[in-house]
């Protein structure tokens, strides 16, 4: 079963690691979030309700998953921060359509939930002209198995 314990403690971790950057305050206080997933999936009920609430950072959630309308929604809000999984980074390297979007808000990626190959982040990082990193993320399978 579940606790409340838990959940309130991955929160915790998750909003830990944001702390770890030396420029944290500034982050945080210029931060804005899109949250494409479904509310009852475990990443989206962590970092985005949670997370974000905890934070007090800004976040945009979509009713539905759209290519273009992310990309929109990321040109209109200013989006500074984006977690995706590896068929939608894949997409952002190589669909022609994203040349159409400012994406230049875009601060911080990464991509989780399975892996991404080296020469696929490579060409997610050319998106932004090599001034991102894409960091791999891990800990998604340990955040989906940790409660509902």
């Amino acid at each position: 079963m579940v606790t409340h314990r838990n959940y309130i403690s991955n929160c915790i971790q998750h909003n830990h690691l944001a702390t770890l950057y030396p420029d944290a305050a500034a982050r945080a206080a210029r931060a804005k979030w899109i949250c494409f997933l479904p509310l009852y999936h475990a990443m989206a009920q962590t970092i985005y309700l949670s997370g974000g609430v905890m934070r007090e950072i800004p976040v945009y959630i979509m009713a539905k998953f759209e290519f273009e309308e992310l990309l929109g929604n990321i040109q209109r809000f200013k989006i500074t921060d984006l977690a995706m999984v590896p068929p939608i980074a894949v997409a952002i390297a190589k669909h022609p359509v994203v040349k159409k979007y400012d994406l230049t808000s875009i601060e911080a990626i990464g991509s989780g939930a399975a892996p991404l190959g080296a020469e696929a982040s490579r060409e997610v990082e050319k998106v932004w002209g090599g001034r991102l990193n894409l960091k791999q993320v891990r800990i998604f399978p340990i955040l989906l198995g940790s409660r509902s």
